[in-house]
Parts: structure tokens; sequence; C-alpha cells
């Protein structure tokens, strides 16, 4: 990490701390977040940052948006109070929890292991390039795994779902293999792809999973120029991506409204979904500055955004009116990852209806939320048990990315995989289990899939 981020990220929260009555804890908070995503943006181009989007991620959602939370849409506001969305222990009690283990758990993402020995992200591109002769056929191939997996997958069972869900984001791996593709077609793949990513996307009125593959893509695309990238352009691009996902997210609910059953007044939609949603965002553009100027709006982003007040729902929930949980849980969730449920018939189930329960108290129906990673280990063994937690997490993910790097140095496409094996994982809004497991499947079925083209299409992946 450069000084210079150091400086000018000290100099932004001791001028928040001034301005606007910040506590030691949410200070420091703005400093550790800004400096680490200037870390992140100066290494844009750089290298292949998977790792390092679990600790933005963190920042943002853990740290950041709880300010706001506590500043302006605290118990006071009229919408918080409403919604019953807003910060439930005071904000020393919430981050003595939270900072800790957010620095722990990027301690963990970072621990030098010294002797895995691997290339550089410019050395691993060029091993891609070699052999590359047979990549548009599997692009191919990948995309109609990718699509019929998805069409299958809500009528197989449900101990299936998950594989099947791994195997329809084979489809993002299409994409990857038809970027590096050569010949005439090359481009009309690619764009065959990106509409089929994208069309799945709108159909299912779920875009988290294409907003995270889109910010692999393009740190991977970032990656694989041969000129290098202005810090400018950098910061320019990542405004950018900023501002679509806030589009994005606020066209999200009105979209839902008009294609999703279970809302007041839904009769069904007989349109073009696609339509529909371009409109929306059409909408949007027109006056793009709207969502900040209206409350309500500001409202819901923060919400979605601030993972922060889940959180605070279990630290005010443990140990008040619960002794903390134990270590059955997160252990039952990690080796839940490496077992198959067809040899463990009890295995957890993953999700957010079973952890708000048990964490927090809070019984859900239709309402998808999770308490975090950070979450779950406080509930599980509260201070410093969960500090301790979180670096492990994040020590393991370190770890296992880095053993990747080095057998893609024998499998140089197995970068192009990485997308699909991470994808869950980046997502610091789930669970343990969620994450464990799909990463565990994740690996397993990218080795099946080497080993399937190797067998019946006699080529090497």
């Amino acid at each position: 990490m450069r000084i210079a981020h150091i400086i000018m990220s000290a100099i932004l929260s001791y001028t928040l701390f001034l301005k606007y009555n910040l506590t030691t804890y949410e200070a420091l908070s703005v400093f550790l977040s800004s400096a680490y995503i200037l870390y992140f943006m100066d290494n844009l181009g750089k290298k292949i940052q998977i790792i390092e989007i679990i600790g933005v991620g963190a920042c943002l959602l853990w740290l950041v948006m709880p300010i706001f939370a506590y500043h302006y849409f605290n118990e006071g506001n009229y919408l918080a109070k409403l919604w019953l969305i807003y910060m439930y222990v005071p904000s020393d009690t919430y981050y003595e929890v939270v900072f800790w283990g957010t620095v722990a758990m990027l301690a963990g993402l970072h621990f030098p292991f010294k002797k895995l020995k691997i290339l550089t992200a410019r050395e691993y591109t060029e091993r891609l390039k070699l052999n590359d002769q047979n990549y548009g056929k599997i692009s191919k191939i990948l995309l109609l795994i990718g699509v019929l997996s998805l069409v299958l997958m809500p009528i197989v069972p449900a101990a299936l779902g998950q594989v099947f869900e791994i195997s329809g984001n084979f489809i993002f791996v299409a994409a990857f293999y038809a970027y590096y593709s050569h010949g005439l077609n090359k481009f009309w793949l690619m764009a065959v792809v990106i509409a089929m990513i994208i069309s799945i996307s709108i159909y299912g009125g779920m875009f988290g999973k294409l907003v995270f593959i889109s910010i692999l893509a393009t740190m991977i695309v970032l990656v694989v120029r041969e000129r290098k990238i202005s810090m400018f352009r950098k910061i320019t691009i990542s405004i950018v991506g900023i501002f679509l996902i806030i589009i994005l997210q606020s066209v999200k609910h009105e979209y839902r409204k008009n294609t999703w059953g279970g809302y007041a007044g839904y009769t069904g939609y007989s349109g073009s979904k696609t339509a529909l949603f371009f409109d929306l965002i059409g909408e949007k553009l027109k006056d793009p500055f709207a969502v900040f100027e209206d409350e309500g709006q500001l409202f819901a982003l923060l919400a979605r955004f601030n993972q922060g007040w889940l959180v605070s729902k279990v630290i005010n929930y443990i140990p008040n009116h619960q002794p903390y949980v134990g270590s059955e849980p997160l252990t039952a969730a990690i080796v839940g990852g490496f077992v198959p449920r067809f040899l463990w018939q009890d295995k957890p189930v993953s999700g957010g209806r079973e952890n708000m329960m048990r964490y927090a108290g809070v019984k859900l129906t239709k309402t998808s939320m999770n308490v975090a990673p950070v979450g779950e280990a406080y509930g599980s063994f509260g201070l410093p048990g969960a500090w301790i937690f979180m670096f492990f997490f994040g020590l393991f993910f370190r770890w296992s990315f880095l053993k990747i790097l080095v057998v893609a140095k024998q499998y140089p496409t197995l970068i192009l995989w990485v997308p699909s094996i991470y994808v869950m994982v980046v997502r610091v809004e789930s669970d343990v289990l969620t994450g464990f497991n799909a990463f565990t499947k994740s690996v397993l079925m990218v080795w099946i899939m080497y080993k399937v083209f190797l067998l019946l299409f006699k080529i090497r992946l």
C-alpha cells in the first residue's frame, strides 16, 4: 500500500471526523476503507484481485454504510422506523465487533504464503494465448451446458439445485473463452454469450451475480491489456461502475413489482420483460441524480447495501436474549462444504432463513436476508472468538486462491474458471455454509469438466 494512499485516507477520515462528529471507530472505518479501496484501484490491471473484492465488499457493506445509518437513517428517521431498518446497538458496540473482525479478515486475506510460488498476471495471460485454437468450440459447448442447466434447475430435486446453479455459471466461463478465442466468429460469439447472460438476468430478475461477474470480467480484461492504465482511467471506470450499480439497484424494485408475484395488486405480466427493464433504465438515465434527491430511494439503496443493520441485530440479540451459540453451527457449515448431502442426510441447510432465526431471533417468510460471516462469528463465539474466526476465514480463501494460481501454471485456462469458482465467495452478505458449499462444489465441477472435455471431446481445457 502506498504512503500517498495512507496520507489521503488519513486526511479524509480526520476531515469527516471533525465535520460530521464521527466516533473514533467510525473515523477508523473510513480510514481503513478508503485506504483499502485506493489499494484495490491501484492494482487494477496489475493482478487478478478476486480475494480483494471480498475486502472491498466488507469495507463498504460492513463499515462505511452503517455510518450513514447511524448519522442519518437512524431510529429517529421515519422511514427507518417504519421499515425497522436501522442500527440496533450503539456505534461503538457495533464497531468493536465488526471493525476488528474486518481487520482480522483482511489480515487473513493478505497473509504472505511465501512458499507458494505463482506467476504474474501477464505471464498467465501469455500462457493462455499459447493454446487458444479450441477456445471458440469450448465456449459454444459451455454456453450450451450453462443454458440447459439453468432451464432444468427449477425442476431438478432440491439436493441438486446448487449443482445445476454452478453448471449454469458456465455461461460466464463461456464468455471468457470467447474473449480469448480467435477467428472470424469471435465477436459474434462474444455478443451471443453476453446477450444470453443479460437476458437470463432480466428474465429472472436477479442481477447480483451479473454485477459480480461484470466486476471480475473487467478486472481480467484490464490485466490482459498491453498498455498500462492510468489512475485517472481507473477512477473513471470505478465511478461509472458504481453509478451503473446504483441505477440498476434503483430500478430493481419497480421491475420486480411488475414481473414477480407476491406483490399487492400483481395480476401477472404479459409484456416484454426486456422492454420493461430497459424502459425503466431509460427513465432513470433521464434524471440520473434523482435517486440522491429522493429520500425514499436513497433509503432503499442504503437498506440494500448496509449489511451492518442485520449484524447489529445479532449483537443486540446475543447474549442479551440468547447465549452464544457456540462452535457447532459454524463447524458444521465448514465441514458441510466438503461433504455432499447424500453422505450426510442431516447436513445443515444454507441460506439466511436459518441464520436469521438462530442468530437474530427473526423468522423470515418471503424476504431474503442474512447476517454475514462476521455476524455468524460473533453469534457463535462472541469476542475475541469472532475476530479469530474471521482471520482464519480470510486465510482459507487466501490460501485456496494461491493454490489455484499454482495449479494454473500447468493449466493456464484455470484462470478463466476463477470467476465461476468465487462468484458466491465474494458476496460478503452471504453466509459461511453457502460460501464453502459453492466453493468446494465449484472446484469439483471444474475438475469434472476438465476430465469430460478430454474424454468426450478430446480437448484439453
